[in-house]
């Protein structure tokens, strides 16, 4: 047991954590190269090396992505690593003032990860350019100045490798924005068939960060024109119908996945399985489309499915017969053949859209006007300097992003006075280390720690072999630079692979400049489990947050978003509030938005070592089941498209304060660690609506045979069956809920 648990834990040792990038090796690749062939050329070899070097570090900092975040990420990281670079060239004689400098420098470093991907890979880059320069002797002004200018031609040289396509193709980065949205809707539709309800809500999330990311892309873009163009308005068009599109597709997965298990829904399950596969092809024809390949965008196979799918609802109604039962089932696919109808008018009208901008003419959209004026008064007002809101929102110590700031401007600090006391040489391999180490969350650095000293160990054992074994001076610089190149290109497919090879080059590098001295590899082994050390005792003691409370706060969050969004929803059904779709989507998005916080909370509380499975299970659980219920709350959403607004069922009422009642009591619970008070009976108000329903059914069923059809036990059989289904499945959700948080507290 012990051996099974030990292999769960290093796993992640021998697992990808990305994937490979050919264009991010070639980019590399070029950038190092180009740069030491016009040294040699102009007769300043070092300054093409220091050119090349600086480069691959700044483009450690391109996370990908939009062009416009690209681009304000790499311009921050080049112009903060430049002034940080000058500053500490004055500063590195001075010792007091070097470590007041490194752990201000390192604080906001850490700080940045508040914003992501992109912030953690500018605060690295940033980092490793104070830290590098505080090791290096002092200077004065023609030192810094020759110091700037380096980082200045490599931050523009990177630049050019990573922005420079856009004068030649102006209108590129909106393209690319709407297909991003499109390319996001197909994976969401391939991988949301074979996956865990926790892994479908991270594609709907990422489905909205996408259109998020395009709306922001388009604003950026307009900002740097004068009037609208063509195009421009086109592609808002379009991002609006994606966002009409996802939702959709959710819904219909949302409907289907939650009555799979029905007899009655086993060849409709098959058929919409289908349209679905149908509906990412067409997809991705429409991407291929955008960028003008010869492809059909025919929905004419759709509508096939929804025509046997509407079949099915036939053969439901003809054999129907006396089994009142099977009447919800009749409700549900016809509801679903109500979504997939609205599928294939929004794709059609997509179609026609992107095919009015290959043929230059204006566009026709029957909402053109209302989307429009909408985005437009929405994304024409985005901030260039709204950015900023973030560092002052979490200046405090309440926040782990400023903790991870503190604790890694301390360790950093610590790291600079060690090797300034010692005089051990090659001291920034120790800085360093700490940095890249040191992650915002114990799991993480509990991961990086091996994996830096894995790199470390096998690096430092094989380039003093390469070393011996070849004599040629010239193989010997070509494999540092394959291996500088390989190692940058690694970093986000496996860290300690990546490791690996650029330890094979900041050793021989090294072992060329001396001769070919060996024991720099033990130095940078010796600093390097120094730096680890220091950094996995700073990610375990200091300023270190408690994953068990930031995960019952996130847990807390999501039962409250699950309640609003219930109340929104239902209000609706009661009649109490009128329909408002636009809120009721943020109350959904902002459903989702909590619950994907806390599974973010519980992965790393997962990857904490000091966890045990005892202590995941029930969180996971409860988790699932919060899920399975703002599930069924989003299908009852999705009816509400055809809601009339009939008088609701008796007992609802009672039924919804039962609901509230319950999920009042559930947060005191979570949050005192106390038991639970026992799960209501909703029995008698359930029985009282299912009895209400089954009479209607069986009113219209008496209706069917007369061949009555607008009638109005039709119309609120039509509004409320589904209701009717969605509260069974809403029940068993909270009769788990309750038992896993008894389970739990």
């Amino acid at each position: 047991m012990t051996v099974i648990l030990a292999d769960q834990q290093f796993s992640f040792l021998l697992k990808p954590s990305g994937n490979l990038k050919l264009a991010r090796a070639l980019r590399l690749t070029i950038a190092l190269c180009v740069s030491l062939a016009i040294g040699q050329l102009t007769g300043y070899s070092d300054w093409g090396i220091a050119v090349g070097i600086d480069s691959l570090f700044f483009l450690l900092s391109d996370a990908g992505g939009l062009y416009s975040t690209r681009a304000i990420s790499l311009l921050f990281t080049i112009l903060m690593s430049t002034g940080l670079v000058a500053l500490a060239t004055f500063v590195s004689k001075f010792l007091i003032i070097k470590l007041i400098l490194t752990f201000f420098s390192l604080f906001f470093a850490g700080y940045i990860a508040l914003y992501g991907h992109p912030g953690v890979l500018s605060g690295i880059v940033i980092g490793l350019f104070t830290l590098v320069t505080l090791y290096l002797p002092s200077g004065g002004w023609e030192i810094a100045s020759e110091r700037v200018i380096i980082c200045l031609i490599a931050g523009v040289w990177t630049m050019i490798l990573c922005l420079g396509i856009l004068p030649l193709n102006p209108y590129l980065s909106l393209k690319k924005s709407v297909s991003q949205c499109y390319k996001a809707i197909i994976d969401y539709i391939n991988q949301s068939q074979n996956c865990s309800e926790t892994e479908e809500l991270k594609q709907v999330s990422k489905l909205r960060e996408t259109l998020q990311n395009a709306r922001q892309d388009w604003a950026l873009n307009r900002k740097l024109r004068l009037g609208n163009t063509p195009l421009g308005e086109a592609v808002i068009i379009l991002i609006q119908d994606a966002d009409h599109l996802i939702t959709s597709i959710v819904t219909l997965r949302e409907l289907v996945q939650l009555h799979q298990q029905d007899d009655q829904f086993i060849t409709v399950r098959i058929l919409v399985d289908d349209a679905f596969h149908k509906i990412a092809l067409f997809c991705e024809n429409l991407i291929k489309f955008l960028w003008n390949q010869s492809v059909s965008v025919d929905s004419s196979n759709l509508k096939r499915i929804i025509s046997a799918v509407a079949q099915q609802k036939q053969l439901q109604q003809k054999t129907i017969g006396d089994q009142v039962e099977d009447y919800p089932a009749l409700v549900v696919i016809e509801q679903i053949v109500s979504t997939l109808e609205t599928i294939i008018r929004q794709l059609d009208c997509t179609a026609k859209t992107i095919s009015q901008i290959r043929n230059k003419q204006s566009i026709n959209h029957p909402e053109k006007d209302k989307i429009l004026s909408a985005e437009t008064e929405t994304l024409s007002q985005f901030r260039w300097f709204s950015g900023l809101e973030p560092l002052r929102d979490n200046f405090t110590f309440d926040s782990s992003f400023f903790r991870h700031g503190l604790r890694l401007g301390s360790m950093t600090t610590l790291g600079v006075a060690i090797y300034s006391l010692t005089e051990i040489p090659q001291g920034n391999w120790l800085t360093i280390t700490i940095l890249v180490v040191l992650q915002p969350h114990f799991g993480g650095t509990f991961q990086r720690f091996f994996h830096r000293m894995f790199g470390t160990i096998l690096g430092s054992i094989i380039t003093p072999i390469l070393w011996i074994i070849i004599p040629n001076s010239l193989i010997l610089e070509s494999i540092n630079l394959a291996s500088i190149v390989l190692g940058f290109s690694l970093v986000p497919f496996h860290y300690g692979l990546a490791v690996f090879f650029i330890s094979i080059f900041a050793i021989g590098l090294q072992m060329i400049q001396d001769g070919g001295n060996w024991e720099y590899a033990m130095v940078r082994f010796l600093w390097t489990c120094v730096g680890s050390a220091l950094a996995f005792v700073g990610g375990f003691i200091l300023f270190r947050s408690n994953e068990k409370e930031q995960l019952s706060a996130k847990l807390i969050k999501a039962i409250s978003a699950s309640h609003d969004y219930f109340n929104t929803v239902l209000s609706v059904y009661l009649g109490t509030t009128p329909s408002d779709l636009n809120w009721i989507l943020k109350q959904r998005q902002k459903t989702r938005l909590a619950y994907f916080n806390a599974q973010a909370a519980l992965q790393q509380l997962s990857s904490d070592p000091n966890t045990s499975t005892a202590e995941i299970e029930p969180r996971m659980t409860l988790l699932i089941y919060l899920h399975q219920f703002s599930r069924s709350v989003s299908v009852l959403f999705a009816q509400l498209e055809q809601f009339t607004g009939t008088e609701p069922p008796p007992e609802l009422a009672t039924f919804v304060e039962q609901v509230n009642q319950f999920f009042s009591a559930l947060i005191p619970a979570i949050s005192t660690q106390t038991l639970p008070p026992p799960f209501p009976n909703f029995e008698s108000s359930i029985q009282a609506i299912k009895s209400h329903l089954h009479s209607l059914q069986a009113t219209r069923l008496q209706e069917f045979a007369m061949q009555k059809n607008d009638t109005p036990t039709r119309q609120i059989l039509k509004d409320y069956t589904i209701l009717g289904i969605e509260l069974n499945q809403m029940l068993d959700s909270l009769n788990s809920i309750h038992a896993t948080v008894g389970r739990l507290v």
